[in-house]
């Protein structure tokens, strides 16, 4: 059977291959098929009866490749997320499917929008049983699959309608968009066995992306042309009055289907305006003029009204907003007010430097209003003035005749390095970065100026996906090697230069994968060829590339003589006084706000000056100091305060100045000259005053201080402690005593004479006071001062080490000790001496009132300045041993512990605290001195006290505090007195506000803000007295204008005298 239906096809095939050539010999048309309105076709399914928004139904289904779908509106979004999916009418009872099984004539529409992406494109398929035809809709045109375009239109900007019909009897296909035939019959494509009607992606050579379909309709009873329908104007296009160098877009619509559109001008069809709007990015005086768009329809073309575009002549003169040199030494860039016109712009003879200082090879558009001027080499800080003559605006304005404007050539700034940002790269790989257009093409998103090679001392994150690159100099202040180290996340490189030049770059360090810290061994540690001349500046350049998550990169070098004396984990990157670049002194300001003052100091006395500076630069508003000594530098002196200390009369006269500069721009200050004189008397107390918990007292001159510990803490001696525990108080060989636990692993116990050998079986054991009644639990559990003390000897095991942790209900610290070193737990390592070799005593104070912790190992002090609270916590336990999962204690002897809850203390011993602000010099009987304030005058001390000090009863001592020469008080006890009124001796005429009767009342009226208020009052003026006669009950003077002096004096509230 279907050999014989072949057979008859391929003889009827024949016949009308013989009909057809002779229709085109004798030159006669093929017929058309008949008109039939879609609405009326046999299958006529909108985008919701395709897809409901969860599946897709009535019969249709997926073929190929997968599809996603969205129905939004009405209309049907087809996303394509790989090669060749499509929909299909498959059932094998469809309306297609059993129409076409024998053959015959169809017809099929749909109508569609396409996304503008490159190659997007979808077929309408349709196969009878025996032919097979393909209509191949792209973004910019329309054809048959694999023959030629029969249309170009934009099919991206609105929706199409696309018919095609099979004529069964002549074998063609015809082929409508928008109602207008494309082509008068197209040969017949390809013999099938298959009914199938497909729309979507059915060949590799159509790559769909995106498509919005509204609908799909079908009819297999025969061919059918589109009924034709007249188009109207439904929108004009507005008419614009814009300047040159605006925007503008026109738009229009219409109603019924529109075949094609092409706007005009002034009549005349604009070249590639072929879409329902018309934009011009760049206005100019040549594109006023009327604009209407012609919109093609089978019956008759129509024709909006004109829209008038009038372009407003630009008659300001272009001007130079700024213009600067760069750091290459051979560029300046020039930036205009407006748009400029290339070819004067570029123009190099419309550029000069008087007096011929510098020549200019070169002028090219950097973009629309910036030009980048080539020049000869220019002088590194050196002025420069620059003319522009005949440099003209889009509009052929040219800029003014006398136009000139100063630039000044780039200076070394020592202190920073330069910070480059490439925003928008993705990978993590050095190359992903080099690689890139953007960085290819130098497309600098932002510059910040490092003032340490580590981008978190001037670069704010910015998150993910992006290059950097950091450059400058290197100054070395040591001849000989170093080795470099670098961090970074993620990979980096690291060139450093064998002289100062840019071409001598080599690569000495990378990071292939990421490191938040230094690293040794690999190819993070690498050493330059050369050595290093000290004072010499050598150009580098780190790179680093970001992909997610942390980010960031620094640098650290090490001379090969400090190898055995700083380790890895103690480099630091390389700071501002080795490193430095050429920054734009352009702009640059500074200013002193406070002067340096003359001193009057005693021998051997510890005093400062000072200095209040702003400024503002290139690299910021930071300011850089150096101060002098009549007329010369002083060595190390670069910060806003200057500390003299160690000075003899030798010195009285002395001349003190200090230089502020920023890069580009100094300013030397006023002159403050120091007095030296001999003062051998010791401070005494003028007064005491008590208000509450404070009291003040004031010393008769300027006073010592003292900083960290020794200021925060009181010596005290561990056996004093509030608890002590002896080995033998903690375990008596067979168990644990008390109320020591094991708490986390378990631990092991050997008890000799004279100590405790804790061993580790597991990781996380520790020792703990614990039974929720101890004396830490009850001394800590408000918050408070606390210290802790241990006595113990380390095996000699790699890694071994324990903790004193310490928590007191609301922060917690850990004091970590290791075989070789003492560490603030995570942070840094305090002291490098060996643990094992005998036993060593450690003390950690938590102060509260500073929240300063301090530590001590064999009763020295390991942090002078204290370190900062560790953390949170709502737990109050005291734990000795191994706290976390990378200390990992195997071995420890212990000889005692001991702790007290009611201070931060010291340990006991012969050094003397001098500072007035020193808790050790104060005491009162029956209460705790908490804290001290020096006031500004360095002589009124104001103590916090903890306990009772009101009623006179209370006595103050003190000792140990000393004035600015050393002179120490002698210890005195003094009394308290009582608080209460503060009544000050003063005379009425010496009030803030004295008034006559005269001042009162004039003769006539009352004067200077006074009112008569409540009930009436007559006044009567007479020689000395002003008379009130009450009128009225309730009546009175009052001082009422809102400005008078009581109303402004009382606004806030405190004391007043009348």
């Amino acid at each position: 059977m279907n050999r014989n239906h072949t057979l008859i096809l391929g003889c009827r095939r024949a016949a009308w291959s013989l009909v057809v050539g002779l229709a085109l010999v004798v030159g006669l048309a093929l017929a058309e098929p008949v008109e039939k309105d879609s609405a009326e076709f046999e299958l006529n399914h909108s985008a919701s009866q395709i897809f409901d928004g969860d599946a897709l139904q009535n019969s249709w289904v997926n073929a190929g490749g997968t599809l996603e779908f969205k129905l939004t509106d009405g209309i049907l979004t087809i996303v394509s997320t790989e090669n060749n999916g499509w929909v299909q009418h498959d059932n094998d009872e469809t309306p297609w499917e059993l129409g076409t099984e024998d053959g015959e004539s169809w017809t099929a529409e749909i109508r569609i929008r396409l996304a503008n992406d490159e190659g997007n494109g979808i077929v309408i398929w349709g196969a009878n049983g025996a032919e097979r035809g393909i209509l191949q809709v792209n973004t910019s045109n329309t054809k048959m699959f694999n023959a030629e375009v029969i249309d170009e239109n934009d099919n991206t900007g609105g929706f199409n309608t696309f018919r095609i019909a099979y004529d069964w009897d002549d074998d063609y296909y015809y082929v409508w968009r928008n109602g207008a035939l494309l082509t008068d019959g197209a040969p017949a494509q390809a013999g099938t066995t298959h009914s199938r009607f497909i729309v979507g992606d059915c060949c590799s050579n159509i790559p769909m992306t995106t498509v919005d379909l509204e609908y799909i309709r079908y009819d297999t009873t025969g061919s059918y042309s589109p009924p034709a329908a007249p188009a109207t104007v439904a929108e004009n296009p507005e008419s614009a009055t814009v300047k040159v160098g605006d925007s503008v877009t026109f738009s229009a619509a219409f109603d019924g289907p529109i075949t094609n559109y092409q706007w005009l001008k002034n009549g005349e069809a604009i070249e590639g305006a072929v879409g329902s709007s018309y934009s011009i990015e760049f206005v100019t005086k040549a594109h006023a003029g009327e604009y209407t768009l012609l919109g093609g329809n089978v019956i008759e073309d129509v024709t909006t009204e004109a829209a008038i575009l009038t372009v407003l002549v630009d008659e300001v003169l272009p001007t130079i907003t700024s213009a600067s040199a760069t750091d290459t030494f051979y560029t300046v860039v020039v930036v205009f007010s407006e748009p400029l016109d290339a070819s004067s712009a570029t123009d190099k003879g419309n550029y000069s430097f008087a007096d011929d200082a510098l020549s200019v090879e070169n002028a090219a558009l950097k973009d629309a209003s910036t030009v980048l001027l080539t020049t000869s080499k220019q002088g590194e800080g050196s002025v420069y003035s620059l003319s522009v003559a005949g440099v003209k605006d889009e509009s052929g304005n040219a800029v003014a005749a006398d136009t000139t404007v100063s630039i000044q050539g780039f200076v070394f700034a020592l202190g920073y390095l330069k910070f480059e940002y490439f925003a928008g790269i993705p990978g993590v790989h050095i190359e992903d970065l080099l690689d890139s257009d953007k960085y290819l093409n130098n497309e600098v998103d932002e510059v910040v100026y490092l003032s340490a090679f580590d981008t978190k001392s001037a670069f704010d994150s910015k998150g993910d996906n992006y290059g950097a690159r950091i450059s400058g100099w290197l100054i070395p202040d040591r001849a000989g090697d170093y080795g470099f180290f670098i961090a970074s996340d993620d990979a980096g490189e690291l060139h450093v230069s064998s002289d100062e030049a840019k071409e001598n770059l080599e690569i000495v360090v990378q990071e292939l994968s990421w490191s938040a810290q230094f690293e040794g061994g690999g190819d993070e540690e690498g050493y330059p060829f050369d050595s290093y001349v000290a004072g010499k500046r050598y150009y580098t350049e780190l790179i680093y590339k970001e992909g997610s998550g942390g980010d960031g990169a620094m640098i650290a070098w090490r001379h090969v003589d400090d190898e055995e004396t700083i380790s890895i984990n103690k480099l630091e990157p390389i700071s501002g006084q080795h490193i430095g670049t050429y920054v734009d002194p352009s702009g640059s300001s500074v200013k002193i706000n406070g002067q340096p003052q003359n001193l009057t100091a005693p021998v051997n006395a510890t005093v400062s000056l000072s200095v209040s500076a702003e400024g503002n630069s290139a690299v910021g508003s930071y300011v850089q100091y150096q101060w002098r000594k009549n007329g010369a530098d002083i060595a190390g002196a670069t910060g806003a305060v200057l500390e003299l200390s160690g000075y003899t009369l030798d010195d009285n006269g002395a001349i003190y100045t200090v230089v502020c500069s920023v890069p580009g721009m100094e300013v030397v200050s006023a002159e403050a000259t120091l007095t030296v004189v001999v003062d051998n008397e010791a401070p005494t107390v003028v007064s005491v005053l008590s208000e509450g918990s404070q009291v003040t007292v004031e010393f008769s001159e300027p006073l010592r201080t003292d900083t960290g510990a020794a200021a925060t803490t009181v010596p005290r001696d561990s056996t004093d402690f509030e608890f002590t525990a002896a080995a033998t108080d903690i375990h008596d060989g067979d168990a644990l005593l008390g109320d020591w636990v094991n708490a986390g692993g378990d631990l092991e116990y050997e008890l000799t004479d004279d100590h405790l050998t804790l061993i580790s079986a597991a990781n996380n054991g520790w020792l703990q006071h614990d039974n929720d009644n101890t004396v830490w639990e009850k001394g800590t559990a408000a918050g408070g001062s606390w210290t802790a003390e241990i006595r113990v000897r380390l095996a000699g095991d790699d890694g071994n080490g324990l903790v004193i942790w310490g928590a007191n209900g609301k922060e917690r610290g850990i004091l970590q000790v290791n075989t070789d070193n003492t560490q603030n737990f995570g942070k840094q390592i305090l002291d490098e001496s060996d643990n094992t070799d005998a036993f060593h005593t450690f003390r950690m104070a938590y102060e509260a009132g500073s929240g300063s912790y301090y530590f001590w190992r064999d009763g020295q002090l390991l942090n002078v300045e204290g370190a900062p609270r560790q953390a949170g916590t709502g737990a109050s336990r005291f734990i000795v041993g191994d706290c976390c999962s990378n200390i990992p204690m195997s071995s420890v002897d212990l000889e005692y512990i001991r702790y007290d809850t009611t201070g931060a203390y010291a340990p006991a011993g012969d050094v003397v605290t001098q500072g007035a602000n020193s808790l050790a010099n104060y005491s009162i009987a029956g209460a705790t001195v908490t804290n001290i304030t020096v006031q500004e005058d360095g002589k009124t001390v104001v103590l916090t006290v903890d306990g009772a000090v009101d009623g006179g009863d209370s006595s103050l001592s003190i000792k140990n505090v000393a004035d600015l020469a050393g002179n120490s008080i002698v210890q005195t006890s003094v009394v308290i007195p009582a608080s209460g009124p503060k009544i000050t001796p003063l005379g009425s005429v010496d009030f803030e506000l004295v008034a006559a009767p005269a001042d009162i009342y004039d003769g006539e009226a009352l004067v200077n803000g006074w009112v008569n208020a409540g009930g009436g009052t007559n006044f009567e003026l007479s020689d000395g007295h002003l008379s009130l006669v009450s009128a009225a009950n309730n009546g009175w003077l009052q001082h009422d204008n809102d400005e008078s002096v009581w109303e402004t004096g009382v606004a806030d509230g405190g004391s007043w005298t009348a």
